[in-house]
């Protein structure tokens, strides 16, 4: 199957975004855990 130019450049700039939001989603999930950490392991319980 051919692939044209265009349709190269388009996927090659699909794949690095993906690569871009994984790691923001990564670091995103990160900074939610240790939010979730924050939340219940140091505010003194009642």
């Amino acid at each position: 199957m051919y692939v044209s130019d265009e349709q190269r450049r388009r996927w090659l700039k699909l794949t690095r975004l993906l690569k871009e939001a994984q790691k923001w989603l990564i670091s995103l999930l990160l900074l939610l855990e240790v939010v979730l950490n924050y939340i219940f392991v140091i505010t003194p319980k009642k």
